[in-house]
């Protein structure tokens, strides 16, 4: 974790848990790490336990609020299901107690990656077993770009030495293309959109509602036609 080239940060030693397959303040003092998504660029400039916190804490809240959206699309109207809020209520709190008193970044891998499996597996049953109506296209869509995303995560950190040197012989800023943490946020942000427009889509159509999907360049939008009921 000691800067690259013998340049030092402005924020002091990193004190996070985890670092990444990029050369830290490579372009900029104040920037550990540049290529990487907007929504985790306070931990990626200061390489600060705390606010590695602000950027690993906030997936598994997030999650959990997308995952009561996915296996709520076929409930009946304000009828909300307070056992499973509080199932994951408890379950955020908890992570977040142990992983902070814990600091072991293993512990937030497993909690993330349990309620990733607990979606891929909701999707499962709603793709093979599900009467209700929903769009195959926005679940499989969402489903393979975070694999993709997960399978780019697990070759940069299996592999950073030997992207590091590759990136060696690469000028910038070419060399931004074998940043797959970048890639890895991109492409999980991306899934995660779908995996939202499917929720929505399948909700809708569950309250009759009639509904269109449109592709805004790589995004699929979906919207509902005002006074757009079926029967």
């Amino acid at each position: 974790m000691a800067p690259a080239k013998g340049v030092e940060g402005v924020w002091g030693e990193p004190t996070s848990t985890l670092d990444w397959c990029e050369e830290n303040y490579i372009e900029s003092p104040y920037i550990a790490e540049l290529s990487v998504g907007l929504g985790s660029w306070f931990f990626h400039m200061t390489l600060l336990y705390e606010s590695q916190l602000f950027d690993e804490l906030p997936m598994i809240w997030g999650t959990c609020i997308l995952l009561y959206s996915f296996f709520e699309t076929d409930s009946k109207p304000n009828s909300p299901n307070y056992k499973l809020m509080v199932i994951l209520l408890l379950y955020a709190v908890s992570v977040t107690g142990i992983y902070t008193l814990t600091k072991d970044p293993v512990i937030h891998q497993a909690a993330y990656g349990g309620l990733v499996l607990m979606t891929v597996c909701r999707g499962t049953y709603c793709f093979y077993y599900s009467e209700q109506e929903f769009s195959p296209r926005l679940l499989l869509l969402s489903i393979c770009l975070y694999l993709l995303a997960f399978l780019l995560w697990n070759i940069d950190n299996a592999f950073c030495d030997q992207l590091k040197y590759m990136r060696s012989f690469i000028p910038t800023p070419l060399d931004v293309f074998l940043q797959l943490h970048a890639y890895w946020h991109i492409l999980a942000a991306l899934g995660t959109h779908c995996q939202i427009m499917f929720s929505f889509h399948a909700r809708c159509r569950f309250l009759k509602q009639h509904t269109e999907i449109w592709n805004i360049g790589c995004l699929p939008l979906v919207t509902v036609k005002q006074n757009g009921h079926v029967d």
